[in-house]
């Protein structure tokens, strides 16, 4: 999933990838995450996406693109959803993304980068 972040992956890219079932790929994302696979893709695919947006004079459009979002107001959306408010008031820096409250466990194999 790190290499595929300026990608649009598919639980069915996924599940055939890693030679798993789309079920049993679920069963284990929820197991050790806590969330289903494609939401903690898009996860990593915001974290990205502040980065970006923190250490580099890109416009939104250009970080949507990549982060593989064709649509920047989609791109936005999910952002917003995402990460609590939209790239352009992260980008002005008026708000800090507080990594320590991510849903997701640093500590598990998948959260700390040692799957995908």
């Amino acid at each position: 999933m790190y290499q595929h972040l300026n990608e649009n992956l598919t639980l069915a890219q996924l599940s055939e990838e890693l030679e798993l079932s789309k079920s049993y790929l679920n069963v284990i994302f929820q197991k050790y995450a806590h969330h289903a696979p494609l939401e903690f893709f898009i996860h990593l695919k915001m974290t990205e996406a502040c980065k970006l947006l923190k250490a580099t004079d890109y416009c939104i459009y250009e970080v949507a693109q990549k982060m593989g979002y064709a649509d920047p107001y989609y791109f936005s959306r999910l952002f917003k959803k995402v990460v609590g408010v939209s790239p352009k008031e992260y980008q002005k820096g008026s708000y800090c993304y507080d990594q320590s409250t991510e849903p997701f466990d640093q500590s598990s194999p998948i959260g700390n980068g040692k799957m995908g």
